[in-house]
């Protein structure tokens, strides 16, 4: 058998119903986390525009690319759902697989050594010795190496 409340009420209140200042400081912080969810979206928007208009094409070439773009939309649509449904529960688990993803991507998938690197792989491929001696491969290692002094 259950034993009576000493006070007279049949169940008990959660702590947020017994200090409002409790639930308005978890209001606080759940905005807070979304701002910070905007914030780091707009900025990964941003990062994934220039990169794409530094390389005249879309931002999806490599695995790199594609896990950050990906990572983006994820976010995009959880911020959707907080704006039209509020859906706010869900924060934790999107942003925790955007942080892993975004960790993975930078960790296992971006290639490191900048335009220097990739200069350095095409010239070996371009290599006059190689057979690939022509105008257009003279041009673009020259332009490789006037990038990589610079």
């Amino acid at each position: 058998m259950r034993p009576e409340p000493v006070d007279g009420r049949d169940q008990p209140t959660s702590n947020a119903e017994n200090h409002p200042a409790t639930s308005r400081r978890v209001e606080q912080f759940g905005r807070m986390g979304v701002a910070l969810t905007v914030i780091g979206f707009l900025l990964s928007v941003a990062g994934m525009l220039l990169r794409g208009l530094a390389a005249h094409r879309g931002a999806v070439g490599n695995m790199f690319e594609f896990t950050v773009t990906a990572m983006i939309f994820i976010v995009g649509a959880y911020l959707i759902m907080v704006w039209r449904a509020g859906v706010r529960w869900l924060g934790l688990p999107v942003t925790l697989l955007a942080a892993v993803g975004n960790g993975l991507a930078v960790t296992v998938f971006l290639r490191r050594g900048g335009a220097a690197g990739a200069c350095a792989a095409l010239s070996l491929v371009l290599d006059p010795h190689r057979g690939g001696g022509h105008l257009r491969s003279r041009v673009q290692r020259r332009r490789c190496d006037v990038d990589s002094r610079t």
